[in-house]
């Protein structure tokens, strides 16, 4: 099942931008429409309102807790019950996630370029990027933080160095400025 990393990054596009996108919609021409469709399908894009749904319940969640205190589980199961089926309801049913997402790549892409994406998406690279791109992008983080621990040290005493050296130009600047003032006061 590919995942969904690039549609999580427009969760909260989604969630806050959601405008009444069905005018644009019906203005979208055909062949665009068809090789959206296709990429919503190959991105399971449907599944964005249970993430929806989750992020929905674990904000509800935490502001009852703030509220009241310590939460029984069940609450949280009522609430992303209910959840889930507004967000199909409001997202699915009545099409205003398709909306979103025919506005958006209308936006961005030509309907050449959709058919590229389809195409490479279908591909048996495009396939196994949607398998793996997740874990190479966590899985590359990890490697850069381990990195990044071991160069912090010195990065610091450089950073600090500059902003010394900077900070001594500037005060001999500082200094400059005052004499030459000075020296320009005194006939």
């Amino acid at each position: 099942m590919p995942k969904l990393r690039h549609l999580r990054v427009m969760l909260p596009l989604i969630l806050f931008l959601a405008l009444p996108f069905q005018a644009h919609a019906t203005l979208l021409e055909e062949e665009k429409r068809v090789e959206i469709d296709k990429l919503l399908k190959i991105f399971q894009t449907r599944q964005l309102s249970d993430l929806i749904a989750q992020n929905l319940t674990q904000s509800m969640m935490y502001a009852l807790s703030q509220k009241y205190g310590k939460l029984d589980g069940a609450v949280g199961h009522i609430i992303y019950d209910e959840a889930k089926v507004i967000m199909y309801e409001e997202f699915i049913l009545n099409g205003k996630l398709n909306d979103i997402f025919y506005n958006l790549y209308d936006e961005y892409y030509t309907a050449a370029q959709l058919r590229e994406l389809v195409r490479f998406y279908t591909s048996s690279a495009g396939r196994r990027l949607l398998e793996v791109g997740d874990s190479i992008q966590r899985r590359s983080m990890e490697h850069a933080k381990k990195h990044a621990a071991t160069f912090g040290r010195r990065a610091q005493e450089r950073i600090q160095k500059r902003l010394e050296q900077t900070s001594k130009t500037l005060s001999q600047a500082d200094e400059e400025a005052k004499n030459e003032q000075k020296n320009s006061s005194t006939p």
